[in-house]
């Protein structure tokens, strides 16, 4: 038995390692908005866009080296220009459903922004998995 839960998590060690990372970044993440927010009484979208843009730089390198392990040092610029289009367009999407939330339907601002980081988490998975730190098959020394 243990040893069928040690083969699957061998074969999803990327999704564990992104869900670590992820979790990690989202309790800070969660935690600087709170703090800005809630202590500092920075308005709630600008405090958004503060965690946001901290959370982004961290965990870009934390899933380049981490999750999907992609150590070519030349492409670290194009990666990095594409992770930050993605998560741009992830954070467009937060900062409206957010808006959406909090100022039209008048959820609690704190309950709307963890829903909105599980939306977002789900989005920005698919997107560095399937474009950003893609893996080609002759990069993996496979001949397709």
């Amino acid at each position: 038995m243990i040893d069928y839960f040690i083969a699957l998590a061998r074969k999803h060690s990327e999704v564990i390692r992104y869900g670590i990372v992820g979790g990690l970044n989202t309790i800070f993440g969660l935690t600087l908005f709170w703090l800005l927010e809630s202590v500092l009484g920075i308005q709630y979208l600008v405090a958004n866009a503060v965690t946001w843009i901290v959370c982004i730089v961290l965990v870009f390198f934390a899933n380049k080296y981490i999750v999907f392990k992609s150590n070519a040092k030349e492409k670290t610029v194009v990666e990095m220009l594409k992770f930050f289009v993605f998560r741009i367009a992830a954070g467009l999407v937060e900062m409206e459903l957010l808006y959406i939330m909090v100022d039209m339907v008048s959820a609690p601002v704190f309950l709307s922004k963890c829903i909105v980081t599980i939306i977002t988490i789900i989005l920005n998975y698919i997107t560095s998995k399937l474009i950003v730190f893609r893996v080609t098959a002759n990069l993996r020394g496979n001949n397709l």
